[in-house]
């Protein structure tokens, strides 16, 4: 059975590796062939995959950090016209349970 062309080319940026292995696991179930990868710094053939995931392991640093962090992957991987970009940010919450 051969695979099905993926349509959309779509880049995530995720903040953390565990956030982006979840998003990039769902869309390989898509049919997506997908990489993820640990940081925007390795170097990718476009045409290997249809779905780039790339972690900024940005949760637990400044804002300003992962601002920079973001901006260097968007600038490194340049979506083309066409593409799916999304930003993929978990937020942590604390409760505490009181008896």
């Amino acid at each position: 059975m051969t695979q099905p062309l993926w349509k959309t080319p779509v880049l995530v940026i995720a903040d953390d590796f565990t956030g982006a292995n979840d998003a990039g696991s769902g869309l390989a179930q898509a049919g997506a062939r997908v990489h993820v990868l640990f940081n925007s710094d390795t170097p990718v053939n476009r045409e290997a995959a249809d779905v780039w995931v790339i972690s900024t392991d940005s949760r637990a640093v400044s804002a300003g950090l992962a601002a920079q962090r973001i901006t260097q992957v968007v600038k490194q991987h340049q979506p083309q016209q066409g593409w799916l970009f999304k930003k993929l940010i978990q937020r942590c919450v604390a409760t505490s349970v009181q008896k």
